[in-house]
């Protein structure tokens, strides 16, 4: 049975995932959810908003409110095409997002998440900062190294937490090895 990943959370650390059978909601003409409630008390519920092209406008409801979202114009004039967000509103704080030319999301403009890419534009490094959840800490990055073919060969993540720096490294090998 599908699940449906973290549409309820009674807190960060303690998430309740619900079967899609304890999920139910309505829909609009285009089958886009327009509202959802998810198991029985206490129960979650959701409300979501589209804009005419199609984006999500807004959201609110039970595990917190985006409010409302903002996107790019095609005519791209800061790199954000007409469905890359240029700005949300979270639980009321403003994230205000940053792209490069080629439409890459590159970073918020408080500088709380950054990206970096190859001129063949894939991310090689990741950094960002989430006071507010401990297990993610103050600083945290993942970096990437490719090969000629431009296939990821490494990650390395960083996390900062709670003081404590941990390194993982991720080797990835080709289907010839």
């Amino acid at each position: 049975m599908r699940r449906s990943k973290h549409f309820c959370s009674k807190s960060p650390t303690n998430p309740r995932v619900f079967l899609s059978s304890e999920i139910g909601g309505k829909s609009d003409s285009l089958s886009r959810v327009t509202s959802a409630v998810a198991g029985t008390a206490p129960s979650c519920t959701g409300q979501f908003a589209y804009t005419a092209d199609g984006n999500l406008f807004s959201k609110s409801g039970t595990t917190g409110n985006v409010g409302t979202i903002t996107y790019g114009s095609t005519s791209r004039p800061n790199g954000a095409g007409p469905h890359a967000v240029t700005q949300a509103t979270i639980n009321g704080i403003i994230k205000t997002h940053a792209y490069d030319a080629n439409g890459n999301f590159i970073g918020y403009t408080d500088n709380t998440r950054t990206v970096t890419y190859t001129p063949f534009n894939l991310p090689t490094l990741m950094t960002g900062s989430n006071s507010n959840i401990p297990t993610i800490g103050s600083s945290n990055s993942l970096s990437y190294d490719y090969d000629g073919t431009h296939s990821r060969i490494k990650e390395t993540a960083t996390n900062n937490a709670g003081g404590t720096s941990n390194l993982t490294t991720t080797i990835y090998v080709g289907a010839g090895f």
